[in-house]
């Protein structure tokens, strides 16, 4: 990892992990320099080379380096360790090697056939399969002693079972993968031979369902996100709506399963949210925010993270409503979580928030807010969020220039707009409409009415994928530049 990776890393760590990396550090001295390395990262927000490898030598940066990457993914696994079910039967099918390994072969087996249990009970069918083939495989040295032909054809059989199931899931979920990259990519189906291609998926996905042997919670779960994917690409929200309530339901039902843990949960429930502003039923979001904010955990990772997205999926359904008065007074309401945002590093929900702010900001005509939003996203812009959430910031900025009537700067940024995505290899024609639309109105500043009233004509008659859409909802840029064409006349 290079160094501003570590330093995300480290400041990313929770009250619980810092202990553990702690206590770790104390075994081999918290004297080596790669302590003292940590404490630089995590003190300081600016990263200074030549002030650290002054400091440590050159060579001695880069031992430190290693050193305090390997030791903090060894206290992260640490604190991990027992922390779900899977790793607690990972850890259990490493003692049943150590114990066959010792010659306590009963034992091994007996945690064997334990860990198989719990597997099942916990719908987690590949730890079941790596305990199996583990179990024959000690059997087998063992000269099938206590075993007879019927107990290992009923054991082998067993194995078989759950290698279909699990082979029909991966032909399901891979299934539902190519459902949504048409949705993102194309959209609402708009031709015969499009509903052609849906449906040939639809039947797909009708085999699998008759001839599953397991009616497991992830089968369900893929079955219920392929039909509410395909009821939003044929234009029905209402048919996707009834859906998401019924994966809610689902996920509730099965919250004593390994695979429905909290974090699932969450990132289920923000997947929701996310599709509804996309089918625009934002009446229905408060139900799901009010899930989100009913999970309880002892997790601080998830804490901090319901409570980022419960202040998120709020915030836009202001900004969708252009209540930025409320927007206003909500955002003021968490200033606490704010500052909170404001001093970690930048991943992608950090950035939706700070966007978020912006376009209340923006709505409410205090600019300068706005732009101290916006300069906070752009100048920590090192990958460590989606290139999608860079260009609508770029979008707002342009956008932002325009009400300050900075036709000159203007210019340089649209340049140095177009330099990034080259820089960042992206041919997407969306990028291109919009920046087109950005250069129109710059070039014709006399004839700014008759333009304004093409471009609106052409994004109201595009047909962008909901990736895109999304953007223009999102920034409301059909609304902006109707409200600009008023403002100009």
């Amino acid at each position: 990892m290079n160094l501003i990776s570590i330093q995300n890393l480290v400041k990313t760590l929770t009250n619980g992990e810092r202990k553990t990396f702690s206590l770790i550090s104390g075994v081999y001295g918290a004297e080596n320099k790669y302590y003292t390395l940590y404490e630089y990262l995590r003190d300081n927000k600016a990263i200074d080379i030549e002030c650290l490898e002054k400091n440590f030598g050159k060579n001695g940066l880069e031992t430190a380096k290693k050193h305090l990457s390997l030791t903090l993914m060894k206290a992260l696994r640490y604190a991990e360790n027992e922390g779900t079910i899977e790793n607690k039967i990972l850890n259990k099918i490493m003692d049943a090697r150590i114990f066959h390994k010792k010659g306590l072969i009963a034992e091994s087996l007996d945690l064997l056939s334990k860990i198989k249990e719990i597997s099942l009970e916990n719908e987690l069918f590949t730890y079941y399969l790596m305990a199996s083939r583990l179990e024959l495989e000690y059997i087998s040295r063992m000269q099938f002693n206590g075993i007879d032909e019927y107990g290992l054809i009923e054991k082998q059989n067993k194995i078989e079972e759950i290698l279909k199931h699990e082979m029909l899931v991966r032909r399901h979920s891979s299934l539902f993968e190519i459902l949504m990259v048409r949705y993102w990519r194309k959209g609402i189906v708009s031709n015969l031979y499009e509903k052609a291609k849906l449906d040939d998926l639809l039947l797909e996905e009708y085999q699998i369902l008759n001839n599953k042997n397991y009616n497991s919670f992830e089968s369900q779960k893929l079955h219920l996100n392929f039909q509410s994917t395909y009821f939003m690409m044929i234009g029905d929200p209402e048919g996707s709506l009834k859906i998401f309530y019924e994966i809610n339901a689902l996920f509730k039902k099965n919250m004593h399963l390994s695979l429905t843990s909290s974090a699932d949960y969450i990132f289920m429930l923000d997947g929701l949210l996310t599709n509804l502003r996309a089918i625009n039923k934002h009446d229905e979001m408060p139900f799901f925010i009010k899930e989100l904010s009913g999970i309880c955990t002892q997790s601080e990772d998830l804490k901090t993270r319901i409570a980022f997205l419960i202040f998120f999926h709020h915030l836009t359904i202001y900004n969708y409503q252009q209540d930025f008065k409320n927007a206003l007074i909500f955002i003021n309401e968490n200033s606490v979580l704010i500052d909170q945002v404001l001093k970690g590093p930048l991943f992608n929900l950090q950035v939706q928030i700070c966007l978020a702010i912006s376009i209340s900001y923006f709505g409410l005509g205090n600019v300068k807010k706005s732009l101290f939003f916006q300069n906070f996203i752009l100048n920590n812009y090192k990958k460590n969020y989606s290139y999608r959430l860079y260009f609508q910031v770029r979008v707002l900025y342009l956008m932002t220039q325009f009400e300050l009537k900075n036709f000159d700067y203007l210019n340089y940024e649209i340049k140095s707009f177009e330099r990034k995505i080259k820089l960042e290899n992206k041919k997407n024609v969306f990028e291109n409409i919009i920046i087109d639309i950005f250069k129109k109105l710059l070039k014709e500043p006399d004839n700014v009415k008759n333009v304004l009233d093409q471009i609106l004509e052409g994004l109201n008659t595009s047909q962008f994928s909901p990736e895109n859409q999304r953007v223009v909802q999102n920034l409301q840029f059909n609304k902006w530049l109707s409200n600009f064409k008023i403002k100009i006349n």
